[in-house]
């Protein structure tokens, strides 16, 4: 007889949330506080863009802490996506904002 062999195939634990939950409340308060130093300086455009990063940067963890709690699947591929896109938008703010 042949000893039977038993394979141990556990399921990897899904990353955490609350780093990048923390991380993009931390974010959206460092560009709320810059978007508040320039908000006379910008024009319509700057102030729509800045109102929709800090949007941005709530609504799309929030969004995601929502599916987590409904027992959902969290989508961390549309949290890095949205969260890049986010950071070239700011860029492209701050960096209009200078010249």
């Amino acid at each position: 007889m042949e000893p039977t062999i038993t394979i141990d195939r556990s399921v990897p634990a899904p990353p955490s949330l609350w780093p990048i939950t923390l991380q993009a409340f931390v974010g959206a308060l460092f560009v709320g506080n810059q978007v508040l130093e320039r908000w006379g300086t910008f024009d319509l455009y700057g102030k729509f863009m800045g109102i929709a990063i800090l949007i941005g940067l709530v609504s799309g963890p929030a969004v995601e802490l929502w599916r987590k709690r409904s027992g959902k699947e969290v989508r961390f591929s549309n949290l890095a996506t949205s969260g890049y896109t986010l950071v070239w938008l700011t860029v492209i703010l701050f960096s209009r904002h200078l010249r």
